[in-house]
């Protein structure tokens, strides 16, 4: 789904470009028509593409599906950056929208099979979120880490707690010790 972010570029040209760089990662930041288009396409490879033997690398290029990745280093997505081919006998799609209740991201759940939302505690999920925001040198101290999750990660939580279609099964999350 990273591979459907809005480029840097595309936020500028948002109304408020500053509110949408802050915002990045919220539904909106997202190109869902596309992403959405994608996975039509992706539910139809699948239902038409015989199966391969894996390994076997005896398909054609018309076969192969290709995606966008999303490149964390230049921080924008990258055009077909991965390829699904004939071999895959199963397709994960992962992403916090993906059983979202709002125009665009409610059809995805249509076009899976199988609809899993991994539940997970709101406050346990703040603190890893604030842990890899400073680990990862986005912000230089827990209290920056905090305010980044708060303005941004939390309240995507919060929209997909509100908002969530129906899944076919919740798993929940168990906290792991970590050197974190």
């Amino acid at each position: 789904m990273d591979g459907f972010h809005l480029s840097r570029a595309a936020l500028n040209q948002l109304p408020d470009p500053k509110e949408a760089h802050i915002r990045r990662g919220a539904p909106w930041t997202f190109d869902v028509t596309r992403f959405v288009s994608f996975v039509r396409q992706l539910r139809t490879w699948a239902d038409e593409t015989p199966l391969a033997i894996p390994g076997s690398g005896t398909w054609s290029g018309a076969d192969i599906l290709h995606a966008p990745t999303f490149d964390h280093e230049a921080k924008d997505p990258v055009e077909n950056g991965t390829c699904i081919t004939p071999d895959a006998s199963i397709l994960i799609l992962e992403g916090n929208y993906l059983l979202l209740d709002e125009p665009g991201w409610q059809e995805i759940a249509g076009l899976a099979d199988y609809r899993v939302f991994v539940d997970s505690d709101p406050q346990e999920v703040r603190g890893r979120l604030a842990q890899r925001h400073l680990q990862a040198g986005i912000e230089k101290t827990l209290e920056e880490g905090y305010r980044r999750v708060d303005s941004n990660d939390f309240l995507n939580a919060i929209l997909v707690r509100e908002k969530l279609l129906t899944p076919d099964m919740v798993l929940t999350s168990v906290p792991v010790e970590s050197d974190i």
